[in-house]
């Protein structure tokens, strides 16, 4: 399986309020992701 993601930037790691404010924006850059179909399970799994 193939996970798309990215890094946060280094300066806020040191910064909680900055760390917040960017996986915040992550969280919800997530949720309006399209959602991906599952595939079909092939015969005989």
């Amino acid at each position: 399986m193939v996970m798309n993601y990215r890094r946060a930037p280094a300066d806020v790691y040191d910064d909680a309020e900055a760390l917040r404010e960017w996986a915040g924006m992550a969280v919800a850059a997530g949720l309006r992701a399209p959602r991906r179909r599952r595939r079909k399970a092939e015969k005989g799994d």
